[in-house]
């Protein structure tokens, strides 16, 4: 007996969509594009000079 979530979907298989999802908006972050979920987010790397950091407690 299949276990089918509302969606029509199996577990293994929402699992699989998700990952590949996040899988391919990486792949487009590290290539240096930007992901887009118009009204929902937008994600994009840029560069920067570096800095030294201070340690506040000290």
């Amino acid at each position: 007996m299949r276990s089918e979530h509302a969606n029509g979907l199996t577990k293994i298989e929402a699992t699989t969509i998700v990952s590949i999802f996040f899988n391919q908006m990486t792949t487009a972050l590290e290539k240096g594009d930007r992901v887009e979920i118009r009204g929902l987010f937008s994600f994009y790397t840029r560069e920067y000079e570096g800095y030294t950091g201070r340690n506040p407690k000290t």
